[in-house]
């Protein structure tokens, strides 16, 4: 599975104004910024999306290892920290993608694999 694949889900995610579950983030609660925001990406519906200056979404990334797959996010300066804080309060969690778009891209993945699999079989790898 491409990390890069799941990263780009998550940041397309977020610019719809949704966390990982794919549940709607809070509202801006400056209208006049939220305004702006939702002139500048209409796709958030007023809802946050975590780009500003784009270091919360360049700062995402995933690990994947046997069992598990981690979205963590590279940055730890004040303003990932207040936003961290700000979505604890708000029950919500920006990294991650939802089980549904998590079982497409394996899906998507699933010939690629049965090839792989099938070359180490025949030991044409």
């Amino acid at each position: 599975m491409k990390e890069n694949q799941l990263e780009k889900i998550n940041r397309e995610n977020l610019l719809k104004g949704l966390d990982s579950e794919g549940r709607e983030m809070p509202f801006y609660s400056d209208s006049e910024y939220g305004y702006e925001k939702f002139i500048s990406n209409p796709s958030n519906n007023g809802h946050w999306d975590l780009k500003n200056t784009g270091q919360y979404h360049e700062g995402i990334f995933v690990k994947v290892n046997l069992k598990d797959v981690f979205f963590r996010q590279r940055f730890n300066n004040k303003k990932v920290r207040w936003l961290d804080m700000m979505l604890d309060q708000a029950n919500r969690n920006p990294l991650g993608i939802t089980e549904e778009q998590f079982v497409k891209v394996q899906m998507q993945n699933k010939p690629k694999l049965k090839e792989q699999i099938d070359k180490i079989i025949n030991g044409t790898t």
